[in-house]
């Protein structure tokens, strides 16, 4: 069997023992290991293409089963690696990473998948048939920093496996999933243009995968592919292909209300009695006040945010799952966690507003299923558009108060003016303009540099702005990691809940009168650059609210330490 067919019989395999009863057909995919097979094969001559590299925008909805995408190209190398001997899956959220890791290895089996993410996994280097990680992680190692040595780079007490690190990654089929958030992020997209022009000038295979792609980004991405002499290709279903056709018939309303309005719509009776509420806010202090309303009213309310332990995360998922599956009524009040990687269908959203990308995501949620024949989306027109951008919000909205009775989540020709209008419709729109990573370009696409010459440039943009995303402090919390933004550390510590030690910090404990003597900000960016600090949890743990509390937040105390700490 010729290597590429093995490709399309892995995806048919994979796509046959994932399906659920009644699922369309996804003829995109199909499409994808086609066009990549024939890429990826020696062309007629019996001449290998060079690098045999390509950039694939699949630019599919919600709930189409991209990921199999990654699952069957990892199946089919596992069976033939002479075109790629394995796949790496880069996700923006250590919550996505978990989700798509555990559902491929009950698929391809445990010992087929393995997951490396900062301070979190074992792994050293993306060696098994699929690698699942964060784009934290992948890019610090593809920038010859290993993420499990980045200590002792730090000390200059050894290189860190530099050359073997970056070249487990350039023998692989390297698939960016949900690539929406690291464009839309300040810092992460400067990075993830650079990641993906050295991947392109050294001709890995690379595709890029979301459901929200704007035409200025298609054109950015197009432009760069040509630039390094890479083939290009964009797939994206049309109006006949058999899911958008399944989706398309669905009736799905838009509505606007006060904040007052929709959580009462979130409480009738009808929907108490027989419907699946999601509640998103856009910060998990909101969320947590949003769910002890719901819940002094009787309703069967489950929260869900980012300021909760894995296990926390993943039992509630479990149970919102399974109530799904006996057909129970419930209302789940949640926050970006739910955007991407949380297969369940809800009959009604009420969300605060957000930019298009954020939106689209957030009702992809609704009427998912192929028997739903309705769903509802109620937008909070005065909830708080914070922490996103307010004009991309107010863009947002006005648009789906103009387009309300077409939009359709699932349907892109109903959204793609709604992305081009917020998220930018020329390449010039949205071009990287900033030159703070001139330096670790440098040393990137040096082949002679090693780990302490990047890891130098990478400091000396840490002293003035965060590298990839905001500063963030990992605490401990009963042997599992929570991301806390220095403002909420600090106010832990501040009330006697952190215990903080390591690199000189021993006898950090709280309450003993020495609070003012740490500045978390300057110590969410020394733990950015692998300073071994560690951050417990001092306090009795919420089993239901994690670590957030029913709180406002105070904008103007937390303007340099809090700003963007979402955290979801």
């Amino acid at each position: 069997m010729a290597p590429g067919n093995f490709l399309l019989e892995s995806y048919r395999l994979v796509e046959r023992a994932a399906r659920r009863e009644g699922d369309a057909r996804r003829p995109l995919l199909e499409r994808f290991f086609e066009e990549a097979a024939r890429r990826l094969e020696e062309s007629g001559d019996g001449r290998k293409r060079e690098g045999r590299a390509f950039l694939a925008v699949v630019n599919a909805p919600t709930g189409y089963g991209k990921t199999s995408l990654s699952l069957a190209s990892a199946a089919a190398s596992a069976l033939d690696a002479s075109l790629f001997p394995k796949v790496i899956h880069v996700l923006p959220l250590r919550s996505i990473v978990e989700d798509v890791a555990g559902r491929a290895g009950a698929l391809l089996g445990p010992h087929a998948v393995g997951v490396k993410m900062m301070g979190v996994s074992v792994e050293v280097f993306h060696t098994y048939p699929l690698n699942v990680t964060t784009v934290d992680t992948f890019t610090f190692d593809l920038l010859k920093l290993n993420t499990k040595k980045l200590r002792r780079i730090r000390a200059g007490e050894e290189f860190g496996y530099d050359f073997l690190t970056q070249a487990s990654i350039l023998n692989s089929l390297v698939v960016l999933d949900e690539a929406h958030y690291a464009l839309e992020e300040e810092y992460m997209r400067d990075v993830f243009y650079l990641v993906l022009d050295f991947l392109l000038s050294v001709k890995v295979p690379v595709v890029v995968m979301t459901a929200t792609l704007s035409r200025g980004y298609e054109e950015l991405l197009r432009a760069l592919a040509e630039s390094r002499g890479v083939d290009y290709f964009r797939l994206e279903p049309d109006a006949s292909d058999p899911y958008v056709v399944e989706q398309a018939r669905k009736d799905v309303r838009v509505e606007f209300m006060s904040e007052e309005e929709a959580l009462g719509a979130a409480r009738s009776q009808e929907i108490v009695e027989r419907g699946r509420v999601l509640v998103v806010a856009n910060n998990p202090y909101r969320a947590t006040c949003i769910f002890e309303r719901l819940s002094r009213r009787g309703l069967k309310a489950l929260l869900l945010h980012g300021k909760m332990t894995p296990s926390h995360k993943k039992r509630v998922l479990g149970l919102v799952e399974e109530m799904e599956r006996r057909g129970e009524s419930f209302v789940l009040v949640a926050t970006q966690v739910v955007e991407a990687g949380v297969d369940v269908s809800f009959d009604t959203l009420v969300t605060d507003p957000a930019p298009a990308y954020s939106l689209i995501q957030r009702a992809g949620r609704v009427a998912r299923r192929p028997a739903e024949r309705s769903g509802r989306i109620i937008v909070v027109e005065d909830g708080p558009a914070e922490p996103y951008d307010r004009v991309k919000v107010l863009r947002t909205l006005e648009w789906l108060e103009e387009n309300r009775d077409v939009f359709n989540p699932r349907v892109p020709g109903t959204y793609s003016d709604l992305l081009a209008r917020v998220h930018g419709s020329r390449s010039t729109e949205v071009l990287p303009g900033s030159s703070r990573l001139s330096g670790v370009k440098l040393e990137l696409f040096d082949p002679l540099s090693r780990s302490f010459d990047v890891f130098e440039e990478v400091v000396e943009i840490v002293k003035r702005e965060p590298f990839l995303r905001e500063f963030n402090l990992p605490v401990e919390v009963g042997g599992e990691t929570v991301l806390l933004t220095p403002r909420e550390a600090y106010d832990l510590y501040e009330r006697g809940l952190l215990r903080v030690g390591g690199d000189g910090l021993e006898g950090e404990e709280p309450g003993d009168g020495r609070k003012e003597g740490i500045d978390f900000y300057e110590l969410a960016k020394q733990v950015a650059l692998g300073k071994d600090v560690r951050l417990e949890f001092a306090g009795s743990y919420d089993p239901v609210r994690g670590l957030a509390e029913c709180r406002a937040i105070d904008d103007e105390k937390g303007s340099r330490d809090n700003r963007k700490g979402r955290g979801s």
